[in-house]
C-alpha cells in the first residue's frame, strides 16, 4: 500500500489498532484466575465502555476533520488538500500530550492537582492544547499561531528543566538531559516548519499565510 493510501485510510487504521487493543485487554481480563469478582464483571465495568469510548473518540476526530475540510472549501472555494505529514505529526503530538495531561486529572489524582499552586497553570496549558487541537482539526488559520506559541512555550520549559537539572546535578550528565533536549529540539523543528513550510498555508485554504 502506498504512503498516500495509508494517510487516506488513517482513521480505519486507528479503528483497527484500537479494536486489537480492545480484544487484547478482553482476553487478558478473561484469563485472570477467578478470585473475588468475576472477570466478566471487570469486562462489563471497564473493557466494554473503554472500547466503545475509544471508537467514539476516533469517530469524533474524523467528524471534526470532515467539518474542517468543508470550512476550507467555503473559505477558499477550493477542495481541501490532503493533510501534509507535518500537520499529521503536530496533531499526533497535541493529541498524545493532551490525553496524557487529561489522564493526570483523573478522579484519583484530580484532588491533588486542584489543591496544587500550579493548578491554574496546568489548566491554562490544557485549554491551550485543546484549542490548538480543535483549531487544527477544523483547519482554522488562528490555530497555526496558537500552536507556534505552545511549542515556543514547550521549548522554554525544556530549557528551564535543563537548567534545574544543572543546579541539582552538578557536572554534565548526558543521560538526564535527553528528555529536555529532545523536547527542545522537537519544538524548534516544528516551529520552524510551521513558519516556513509551503504546505501549511495550503492546508488552511491559503488563508493562514
Amino acid at each position: 500500500m502506498e504512503i498516500a493510501g495509508l494517510r487516506n485510510r488513517a482513521f480505519w487504521i486507528f479503528h483497527g489498532i484500537w479494536a486489537l487493543l480492545w480484544i487484547g485487554a478482553t482476553i487478558y481480563l478473561l484469563s485472570i484466575p477467578k478470585s473475588g469478582d468475576m472477570p466478566a464483571s471487570l469486562l462489563i465495568v471497564f473493557t466494554i465502555p473503554a472500547g466503545l469510548l475509544g471508537h467514539g473518540f476516533i469517530l469524533l476526530i474524523a467528524f471534526l476533520k470532515r467539518v474542517g475540510d468543508k470550512l476550507v472549501l467555503r473559505r477558499s472555494g477550493q477542495p481541501a488538500v490532503d493533510w501534509p505529514w507535518l500537520m499529521l505529526v503536530i496533531a499526533l503530538v497535541l493529541l498524545v500530550t493532551t490525553l496524557k495531561m487529561g489522564y493526570q486529572f483523573n478522579w484519583v489524582n484530580g484532588i491533588h492537582y486542584i489543591h496544587s499552586p500550579v493548578f491554574p497553570k496546568l489548566m491554562l496549558l490544557m485549554l491551550v492544547k485543546l484549542a490548538s487541537l480543535l483549531g487544527l482539526l477544523l483547519r482554522q488559520p488562528w490555530s497555526r499561531w496558537l500552536i507556534i506559541g505552545f511549542f515556543s512555550y514547550w521549548f522554554l520549559e525544556a530549557l528551564y528543566m535543563a537548567y534545574q537539572y544543572w543546579n541539582h546535578y552538578p557536572g554534565f550528565r548526558p543521560a538526564i538531559y535527553t528528555r529536555p533536549f529532545g523536547y527542545a529540539l522537537l519544538s524548534v523543528i516544528l516551529v520552524v516548519a510551521l513558519v516556513r513550510s509551503r504546505s501549511v498555508p495550503a492546508f488552511y485554504g491559503k488563508a493562514g499565510a
